[in-house]
Formats: structure tokens, C-alpha cells, sequence
């Protein structure tokens, strides 16, 4: 029992601190633009250059407003709009571990733990950004399934470790592996 509330106290903390990611670029309202700052382009970040040509990639641009929005809905516990927020972040084929990771994370929330474990899984075969996080997060769903596979779960907590993910007192393979 101890086991458990120890396990739901580590995912309700982790599961918020993760939610708060996409929550950086802050626009501040109500302040009138000199007409210096107008003819300045501030909304656009320096060019990415692919296939030797420059392209300008706008910093608030939809898909990093869906992102944001389906963040804040599954911090807010609305699972379900966070998943078919993040599908249609899927529509633009950018970043795709990202949102992978994030919707994940939505449908791990929402019990999901079939349909987190394929989003994980396809997020560590794209290359994430955060490996450890991901493989962390795959052990867990695999551990709370209704026939858990904790052979599986062990293995992906060991495998973020060896990624350097780790929760401050917490150890989790001792929990999880023979």
C-alpha cells in the first residue's frame, strides 16, 4: 500500500512540474509598440537555414500555441481536449517526439497506459529530447497496467537511470526489479 501512495504522490508531483514545459514564451499584453519596435520584426526568431535555403520560423506560431494549450488542459485535467489538442499539433509533422512525448503524458493521465506506452515508444524511436523522461514514463504505464509487466517496466527504469533521469528519493528499480 505504501508502495502505491509513494507511486501516486511521484506522478501527480512529476505529471505537474512536466505540464508547466510549454509555458515559457509569455507575451505581455497592453503595452503599446513605439514605432521603432513596429518596423522591427520582434515575432521572428533568426532564420533556419535547411537545404541551403533561409527560411524565417515565426516564434508564436499555431503549432506552439497548440502545444502550450494542451499543456495547460492536462494541467488542468482535461485529458481528453489535451489528446485532440495535440492531435491536431500532429498535424503539422513538426516536432513529432515532442507531442508524442506530451500526448503521452495526456493519455498516461487519462489511464490510457496502452495507447501512452505506443506514443513512448515511437517518441524514443524519433529521437526526444528527453530520453530518460520518456523511458521513466513507459515503465510506469507498463507497471500500472491491468497485467503489469514489470520485466518491462524494470527494464526502461534502468534504462533511464542509465540516461541520468532520476527522482530525488526515489528508487524506483528497487521497487520494480528483483
Amino acid at each position: 500500500m505504501k508502495r502505491i501512495f509513494l507511486i501516486l504522490i511521484v506522478l501527480f508531483t512529476y505529471t505537474g512540474l512536466q505540464a508547466q514545459e510549454y509555458a515559457k514564451h509569455r507575451v505581455k499584453k497592453g503595452k503599446a509598440k513605439t514605432e521603432q519596435e513596429a518596423t522591427e520584426q520582434p515575432d521572428v526568431q533568426k532564420p533556419v537555414v535547411t537545404d541551403t535555403v533561409a527560411k524565417e520560423v515565426p516564434v508564436d506560431d499555431d503549432f506552439e500555441k497548440l502545444m502550450r494549450r494542451g499543456a495547460k488542459e492536462v494541467s488542468t485535467r482535461k485529458y481528453l481536449d489535451a489528446i485532440a489538442t495535440f492531435n491536431k499539433a500532429m498535424a503539422y509533422n513538426r516536432e513529432t517526439a515532442r507531442v508524442l512525448r506530451c500526448r503521452g503524458e495526456a493519455f498516461y493521465s487519462s489511464k490510457d497506459y496502452l495507447s501512452a506506452i505506443k506514443d513512448y515508444t515511437e517518441a524514443i524511436e524519433l529521437g526526444t529530447d528527453y530520453p530518460g523522461e520518456v523511458y521513466y514514463s513507459r515503465a510506469m504505464c507498463k507497471a500500472k497496467l491491468t497485467e503489469p509487466d514489470y520485466e518491462g517496466a524494470c527494464t526502461d527504469f534502468k534504462k533511464a537511470k542509465e540516461l541520468g533521469f532520476t527522482i530525488e528519493g526515489r528508487d524506483v528499480i528497487s521497487l520494480y526489479c528483483n
